[in-house]
């Protein structure tokens, strides 16, 4: 169902849905969604879209990471300049990684880590929205990547419901100022956004008016 659905997305749209059980493969499915888009938007605007998959924990983040790598090391090229495909970026991540088949230094990771500077960043809710709230210099070193992004917000029930009205503000603004497309995933998804589209099963209605 989410494949079909993905073919049919309408880059016009900038909120997506998955809403599936937990151990029913969202990670990948999210992973997936976020790659076709991708794709769309190359082909359509010839811009190379970034993609950031975030979650509430750092526990969790590691392992999508994980499953993020696994997947693409099938990729020609990933074994020598993995930091250039994807990157951790949490206050517990172990800073390694090499790039033209070069062990970074620990410095040199660091650098590409804060400034998000891959093509797929792993990193905690803490993360996103101190870059799209934050004012303090290690916030806004990443502001920028946000820009021409899809993003996607696993487990986003945990976020606390007295921060919706700011979360629902922000991922607006940003969709429309940044060009950002937010694939929001969630075994029992809440109603934080209006018009999303959902792509496991039924167009989501606007219930915040």
């Amino acid at each position: 169902m989410c494949e079909k659905n993905v073919q049919n997305i309408d880059l016009n749209d900038h909120f997506f849905t998955i809403t599936s059980p937990t151990g029913t493969g969202k990670t990948i499915s999210g992973l997936y969604t976020a790659f076709s888009i991708r794709n769309k938007l190359f082909k359509n605007t010839g811009n190379i879209f970034r993609i950031i998959y975030t979650l509430p924990f750092t526990t969790i983040v590691d392992q999508n990471y994980d499953t993020g790598r696994n997947i693409l090391e099938t990729c020609s090229g990933f074994k020598n300049n993995d930091e250039r495909y994807i990157i951790k970026h949490h206050h517990l991540s172990i800073l390694s990684g090499k790039i033209d088949d070069e062990e970074l230094s620990t410095d040199e990771v660091l650098m590409l880590t804060e400034d998000w500077d891959s093509e797929i960043i792993f990193t905690t809710f803490v993360q996103l929205f101190s870059a799209l709230a934050g004012y303090k210099n290690k916030n806004l070193k990443k502001y920028y990547r946000i820009i021409n992004s899809i993003v996607i917000l696993d487990e986003i029930q945990a976020i606390d419901i007295a921060k919706w009205p700011q979360i629902r503000y922000l991922m607006n603004y940003y969709a429309k100022k940044f060009n950002i497309y937010f694939i929001l995933m969630s075994a029992t998804l809440p109603e934080l956004v209006n018009n999303s589209i959902e792509l496991v099963g039924i167009i989501k209605k606007d219930l915040r008016n």
